[in-house]
């Protein structure tokens, strides 16, 4: 009996260690989605405040402009929330995954680049709400690319773990089943 407590504690530590990293990451990604969201809210508010400046700017400024305020937004706001947050959710590896996580999306920041017909309808429409509109657009654009990545990054974090706490689980089930 000694043996079949020792496999079935062991089973269920296992499964347990992995039923709370995958309840740790699925509140980690909504944390995260959390601060993409406020950081997007943030950039609209900013857009609507500037587009009362940039009416009197020349119009090849008003893209690099534009690429500056969501860099802006992304590398000064963004980037060190989620690292923060990551790094105190996880004890151990918070860092090195805050440090990919920072990599990541300062190479998308630094990626942003905005097409010349989103460009044209900007400057076509400066200062009015349409150009507000069309700016909230590229900047919801721009955060879904970093939410499609901050998804990938979870899925391939989250992905082992499921492996694993099926199998354990599966193991468990037919162990406790076995000494029935």
């Amino acid at each position: 009996y000694a043996i079949y407590g020792i496999i079935g504690l062991v089973l269920f530590l296992f499964t347990g260690i992995t039923l709370g990293y995958l309840i740790l990451t699925k509140r980690m990604k909504k944390d995260v989605w959390g601060i993409v969201d406020h950081s997007l809210s943030m950039m609209k508010a900013l857009m609507k405040d500037a587009g009362q400046v940039r009416e009197n700017m020349p119009k090849e400024k008003k893209k690099e402009s534009t690429v500056m305020l969501f860099q802006g937004v992304i590398h000064l706001v963004t980037i060190p929330t989620m690292t923060t947050v990551i790094e105190e959710k996880i004890p151990i590896i918070g860092i090195l995954i805050g440090k990919f996580i920072k990599k990541v999306l300062s190479m998308i920041a630094n990626g942003i680049d905005f097409s010349n017909a989103e460009m044209e309808s900007l400057s076509a429409s400066a200062g009015s709400t349409g150009n507000i509109e069309t700016q909230s657009l590229s900047a919801t654009g721009s955060f879904k690319k970093v939410k499609k990545v901050i998804d990938v990054t979870f899925g391939i974090a989250r992905f082992p773990a499921k492996i694993m706490f099926v199998f354990f689980a599966l193991v468990l089930i037919v162990f406790v089943w076995l000494i029935n």
